[in-house]
């Protein structure tokens, strides 16, 4: 899980809040972008062009995810 987060993370540029953050509904595999509508700024609200190695990655996470984020996240126990 932590080498995906990484992985993601060197590809994209993302923060790695953002990676953590990423939610099923933010993947756009077929257009191979994610969105970030969450952030401190309005710059941080953006769309992220993502590898064919980290659509794999996305695509894998979407298909196990069975909370609200795609990755662990302390919020998950909250709902």
């Amino acid at each position: 899980m932590l080498w995906d987060v990484a992985s993601i993370i060197l590809e994209t540029g993302m923060r790695p809040e953002e990676v953590c953050d990423i939610q099923p509904g933010d993947v756009h595999l077929d257009q191979n972008y994610l969105d970030i509508p969450r952030g401190k700024t309005t710059a941080a609200k953006r769309r992220v062009s993502f590898t064919q190695t980290v659509e794999r990655k996305l695509a894998a996470r979407v298909a196990e995810c069975k909370g609200f984020y795609l990755f662990p996240h302390d919020d998950d126990l909250n709902h």
